[in-house]
């Protein structure tokens, strides 16, 4: 470091400038990713009567949407670090839910193992179960939620890594990625609210 400053003032603003292109570029790139989201989020919020939340300093805008007097949203996460890799969420606040915990994954491990999230459940779809291990404190309400069409909705999302977790009141469906085009952002919102009414009905 200190080599790269002796070596002249003319190198040092050579490499100012240098900085400041790359800065101009990484910002012109996240205007044009932001200004298409929110074009996205504003026909979504047409689809299901919900409403865009511009984006704050160094964030994403966010689709806020509402079922039944339940709070959700749909959100681009930052999970920080050199990499910048970004999880797509939705998520949904259920302040008077049963104190029950759900865990929906793709990681593969000996069946029968038990987590915080309950011991292993499976729904007799040899399809989801193949696809994924079902966790849950309460089986009675994980298959009330775990409906044919639920299941099928969450399926279309197996090869993201999609995890979808119910804790604390909160349910939370998130994939590991930036989904930046408008059917998969479609898909994730219309599987989230299917979630969020079956939820809410389990009391």
């Amino acid at each position: 470091m200190l080599e790269f400053f002796a070596s002249g003032p003319g190198s040092l603003v050579a490499s100012i400038a240098i900085l400041a292109v790359v800065f101009a570029g990484a910002n012109f790139f996240v205007k044009k990713r932001t200004a298409v989201l929110v074009d996205i989020f504003q026909r979504l919020a047409l689809k299901y009567n919900g409403t865009v939340v511009p984006a704050k300093r160094l964030g994403w805008p966010r689709l806020a949407l509402r079922h039944d007097g339940i709070e959700a949203e749909l959100f681009i996460k930052s999970r920080g670090g050199e990499d910048r890799q970004y999880d797509t969420v939705f998520s949904a606040v259920f302040p008077s839910l049963r104190p029950y915990k759900i865990r929906i994954y793709r990681e593969r491990r000996v069946f029968g193992i038990g987590t915080v999230f309950g011991q292993d459940i499976a729904t007799g779809n040899p399809e989801f179960d193949e696809a994924f291990v079902i966790q849950g404190t309460d089986e009675t309400a994980l298959r009330s939620i775990l409906t044919p069409e639920v299941q099928m909705k969450v399926l279309m999302f197996k090869d993201l890594g999609v995890n979808v977790t119910v804790r604390d009141h909160k349910l939370s469906l998130e994939v590991p990625r930036f989904l930046k085009d408008e059917q998969p952002l479609d898909l994730l919102a219309d599987a989230g609210l299917a979630l969020v009414k079956k939820i809410k009905g389990t009391g």
